[in-house]
């Protein structure tokens, strides 16, 4: 039962066994799962009979809880019990000054002067407290000194890093949480000074790899927002809903990114804050954390639309990562995590969707994909056909509806490409209207060319009349656009 988890899974189903349950206390306490250690631990002081070690643990986890008033009461009732224990007494001090209390904590060296003669450290702590009583000193800048034991330690084993000592029982260091490095036994070759170990992922470590990454990533957001700001306002009509929709939502999909970015780092410090997890670099891993999710998620949506799993499995995955690594000795506690901030990033979406894409995107999702699907998949997709005939002449012509009202509103635009049979070069005089409206102005287009841009609506009856400045010679049509056209009735003469 080495894993924590099923230590935890064992004590919940065998509540008396206290020898266990202090074994998990300790883990947890090792792996900076303050607030689940405290639970034990109170367990513990409250069923189990009365054991030093028990105290010294729940004193420290108090005290990295920030609760010192509260340590300061337990650690005052144990060493009017255990009088003679000095790690105790040292407790108590150094949770005295950091909660403020500078002239009860110098009482409290004297008192360890008085009982321990030989102190090494005690006079010198009570004068600096005693002049220091005069004035305030933050609790941020109380430092735990090199004479500062552990809960429930033994001057056994020192820290390879802080030089703080620690019990044989304990694995990492009760300060700096370093893995402690047990003595070398002299018949061993004396280890280096200058050993080599991995570093740890501190703050610092976190700010600067992930920093870099989170930079990395929101660089080639932008570089691929930018491109695609410039891409949209080319000119040129788009004859693919795809086409479309990259251009009318560049800005919006930047707009987005933007919330993402902001929204992600929150609400994942807001559940971390909830479930009251105990790091010192929670804030600081969360944060960047945050922004990767949302520059990763950003960066994936530029992606084709056939990858679009790639960018889904990075807000879903993503998340479930880091909240298993803050929550690694309970699955069910991180699946919950995940699934609550799931829910906030769920709607954050949604309603940024539908604010800067608009609600109709969201509730018409299949049709517009339906039509995609079917327009973009043909061989000349925005291209049709719609009449060959001598000019000059008159046509009719209607376009059909996507089905989709959000889709109908951005895909009006339209435009014709009148040509000569056989290639010849001529040149068309068009013009363009509603059916029964007066005369629109005519333009000149040659053979081969298109006309400028209309707007039409799906369902409503048009007028296009094309003239040419050589008796009987015939134009072909074909209408440009997303939409698609219908000839509504056979061409006439124009008059």
């Amino acid at each position: 039962m080495a894993d924590i988890w099923d230590i935890t899974r064992y004590v919940e189903s065998n509540p008396d066994d206290y020898k266990q349950r202090w074994r998990l206390a300790k883990k947890l306490y090792m792996n900076s799962e303050y607030r689940l250690a405290l639970e034990h631990l109170q367990v513990l002081k409250k069923d189990w009979e009365p054991k030093v070690n028990v105290i010294r643990y729940l004193g420290a986890t108090l005290h990295r809880l920030g609760r010192y008033e509260e340590a300061a009461a337990e650690l005052q009732d144990a060493v009017d019990r255990w009088s003679d224990e000095l790690p105790l007494w040292e407790q108590l001090a150094k949770v005295l000054e950091a909660a403020g209390r500078l002239k009860e904590a110098a009482l409290t060296w004297e008192d360890i002067a008085e009982r321990f003669p030989e102190h090494p450290r005690a006079a010198k702590a009570m004068k600096r407290l005693w002049l220091d009583s005069g004035g305030h000193v933050p609790q941020t800048a109380v430092v735990l000194g090199d004479s500062d034991e552990g809960p429930g330690a033994q001057p056994e084993v020192t820290c390879p890093r802080c030089g703080a000592r620690n019990g044989d029982e304990i694995g990492r260091c009760w300060r700096c949480h370093a893995m402690l490095v047990e003595p070398t036994p002299a018949a061993e070759a004396p280890v280096s000074a200058f050993t080599l170990r991995p570093p740890e992922l501190t703050p610092v470590l976190w700010l600067l790899f992930g920093g870099l990454a989170a930079v990395m990533l929101l660089s080639a957001g932008v570089y691929l927002s930018v491109l695609a700001l410039s891409t949209a306002t080319e000119p040129g009509l788009p004859l693919t809903v795809q086409g479309l929709l990259r251009r009318d939502l560049a800005l919006r999909r930047v707009m987005i990114g933007l919330v993402l970015v902001v929204a992600w780092p929150v609400i994942l410090r807001g559940v971390i804050a909830a479930l009251r997890v105990e790091r010192s670099d929670a804030s600081t891993v969360v944060g960047i954390f945050g922004i990767l999710l949302a520059g990763a998620t950003h960066v994936a949506s530029f992606l084709p639309k056939s990858a679009l799993l790639v960018t889904v499995l990075v807000a879903a995955i993503g998340p479930l990562a880091l909240l298993l690594s803050f929550f690694r000795h309970d699955p069910l506690r991180a699946l919950k995590a995940w699934a609550v901030q799931g829910l906030f990033m769920g709607v954050v979406g949604m309603v940024s969707l539908a604010a800067f894409i608009g609600v109709g995107a969201l509730t018409q999702f299949s049709q517009i994909r339906a039509y995609a699907a079917g327009h973009d998949a043909a061989k000349e997709p925005g291209k049709t056909f719609v009449v060959e005939h001598e000019t000059p002449f008159l046509v009719d012509i209607e376009w059909k509806t996507t089905r989709s009202n959000w889709l109908d509103a951005r895909a009006g635009e339209v435009a014709f490409l009148i040509s000569a049979p056989a290639g010849a070069e001529l040149g068309f005089e068009v013009a363009f209207g509603p059916a029964g409206s007066e005369a629109q102005p005519a333009e000149m287009v040659t053979s081969g060319g298109s006309t400028g841009t209309y707007v039409v609506e799906p369902g409503a009856r048009y007028t296009l009349r094309v003239d040419t400045l050589r008796s009987g010679a015939s134009a072909v049509v074909t209408a440009l656009g997303v939409l698609e056209p219908v000839m509504v009735a056979e061409p006439r003469p124009a008059e």
